[in-house]
């Protein structure tokens, strides 16, 4: 068997039968033939574009370099690919090769190049900023008591309160947030299509808050949903469909269109449904998984345990103004790149007097010792 035949048959073992993937693939391995990776042009241009951008990168079969960063920067990274190297004769398909498209050119004098996003790690980086905010506390906290016999647990990607501080005579427990934005609560949707009504998706961030999201989805979206929320047709190609739930839109040239269209039989024509929430219920959640506080990146400390208010840390339900959820139908990637059904929890708090980052918690831990 000839290095053309292999290629040809490594590549389509990775590509979908489809007409235009059996010609983009016979064209990719006889220009891979005649056009060897140190003189082709193209594939120059993507690596210093890459380069110069700062980002990882492999060279897969010769001609196509994948781009890897945190998973949630791929559909920036990819934005910017497009914006340098479709002046340099490149087109972007958003329905190949991966949820944010491929970036190609096909040439046989200067050389054929292709350009995919993957995730560097399956941990996003809102979670990833999280677990990093944890860490950068506890050891503030352990510098500033750690010889007086104070120390902390971190829960980072795992269950349980995010820190726990513990002394000779007592403990305290903190669920973290990094902002009180959309970071601070944010899980997605999926429909089910055996018994026709939408669900939660059991991602690794919804099972860590799992009575929280299930609790706000079934109380304010469900309903709503399964009457408004329906698909015209269920066997329509753009939808993506894994083990039996409509899960998001996929990547095609019509993705854009047809959102607007769900878009405006949903909700009236918005591009989202907002509904308020009691913010009670936000902080009975993490009072009862065993948290006493609830410390906010740029707002503060808050107490979620009105017996712990003695040392003068304000009450989480006392500050908050307002709290909300928001359901949309989310694009990853552009306007016809892949979509998925989100909700984001947002909150309006006032500003805490104590934080973990200064030395309010002296009080706390002088009974703790």
């Amino acid at each position: 068997m000839s290095n053309w035949e292999q290629s040809v048959k490594d590549h389509f073992a990775k590509l979908p039968l489809t007409f235009q993937g059996l010609l983009e693939s016979i064209e990719r391995t006889r220009i891979t033939e005649a056009v060897p990776p140190s003189e082709n042009k193209s594939l120059q241009q993507v690596i210093a574009t890459v380069t110069d951008l700062g980002y990882d990168y492999t060279i897969v079969r010769d001609t196509t370099v994948k781009v890897t960063v945190p998973n949630d920067q791929r559909a920036e990274v990819m934005s910017k690919l497009i914006d340098v190297l479709v002046p340099l004769g490149f087109t972007h398909d958003p329905a190949r090769e991966s949820r944010f498209g491929l970036l190609k050119k096909l040439s046989r004098k200067e050389g054929s190049a292709f350009v995919v996003v993957k995730p560097s790690s399956s941990v996003g980086r809102a979670a990833t900023l999280g677990a990093e905010y944890e860490v950068a506390l506890a050891n503030k906290i352990e510098e500033r008591y750690g010889r007086y016999g104070v120390s902390v647990t971190v829960a980072g990607f795992g269950s349980g309160s995010d820190l726990t501080i513990s002394g000779k005579n007592g403990k305290m427990t903190v669920e973290v947030k990094t902002s009180s934005g959309a970071d601070f609560g944010q899980f997605r949707l999926r429909y089910d299509l055996a018994n026709k009504y939408w669900t939660t998706s059991p991602t690794a961030s919804f099972l860590k808050n799992e009575a929280l999201f299930t609790g706000l989805f079934n109380d304010y979206l469900a309903d709503y949903l399964n009457e408004h929320a329906k698909f015209p047709d269920l066997s329509d190609p753009k939808l993506k469909i894994r083990k039996g739930f409509v899960t998001g839109i996929s990547p095609s040239l019509e993705t854009g269109d047809y959102k607007k269209e769900l878009e405006s039989t949903w909700y009236d024509e918005r591009a989202d449904i907002v509904v308020p929430v009691d913010f009670e219920k936000i902080a009975g959640y993490y009072a009862a998984k065993g948290d006493q506080y609830i410390q906010i990146g740029g707002r503060g400390l808050y107490s979620l345990d009105t017996a712990m208010d003695r040392w003068g840390i304000p009450s989480f339900q006392g500050k908050l103004k307002d709290a909300s959820i928001r359901f949309r139908i989310k694009p990853e990637m552009g306007f016809n790149g892949h979509h998925s059904f989100t909700v984001a929890i947002k909150l309006n708090i006032e500003k805490s007097h104590k934080n973990l980052d200064s030395h309010d918690l002296d009080a706390v831990i002088e009974w703790m010792i």
